[in-house]
């Protein structure tokens, strides 16, 4: 799980994910949905302790409190059925302001995800964007890693750098495109959001009543 960001943008002393969306902190709301989903280890710091087997890895963002089960149950089954050495989740929104883009080729395949700050004109009008969670097939999670660099505007290894490197390889990388409004993969990094996320949580429970 991905939740070692400050959270600046949040203007808040408390660490980004520690923050409550309707009565529950973000991460703690993730690990609920990983865990009704059957992952069956959420561990901190992943790498080292996996065995170099040919096991499954998924990586999901702390920051996105109304992932679903459902929706990890669908990544997960796409990416058996697809035998990929990637799988991630995607989403097409009307103003994709701040994520990053999921660059296809002409036959759709996924080839790439382009931060915003790195993307072109042309990358930044692509509205599929890509929505932090992500399935690997361990030993090619242990290849991209190794090819990973810091050769991008924010000076920082980019996890979503594995994409390209896998397709370079060769290697199949898969997507689901999240259904319906894409609410779901909503990411916090303002007060504002976090008010979003609220707001929208409030409202599916009232539709599960």
């Amino acid at each position: 799980m991905l939740a070692a960001g400050q959270g600046i943008r949040m203007k808040s002393p408390l660490p980004k994910v520690l923050h409550r969306v309707a009565g529950r902190t973000m991460i703690d709301r993730v690990v609920a949905g990983l865990e009704e989903a059957g992952v069956p280890e959420i561990v901190r710091c992943a790498l080292p302790v996996l065995d170099k087997g040919a096991g499954t890895v998924g990586v999901f963002s702390g920051d996105t409190p109304l992932l679903t089960a459902a929706t990890v149950h669908g990544l997960m089954r796409e990416h058996l059925g697809r035998a990929a050495a990637l799988t991630l989740l995607t989403a097409e929104l009307d103003d994709p302001e701040g994520y990053g883009r999921v660059i296809r080729s002409p036959e759709g395949r996924v080839e790439r995800i382009v931060e915003q700050k790195d993307a072109s004109p042309a990358e930044r009008a692509v509205r599929e964007i890509n929505a932090g969670a992500y399935i690997f097939t361990q030993p090619d999670l242990r290849a991209a890693l190794e090819g990973l660099s810091t050769g991008n505007a924010q000076g920082e290894y980019y996890l979503t750098d594995t994409v390209g490197l896998l397709r370079a390889r060769g290697r199949t990388v898969a997507a689901v495109v999240a259904p319906g409004d894409a609410f779901e993969v909503l990411g916090v990094n303002t007060l504002e959001q976090l008010l979003q996320a609220e707001r929208l949580l409030r409202e599916r429970r009232e539709l599960q009543v």
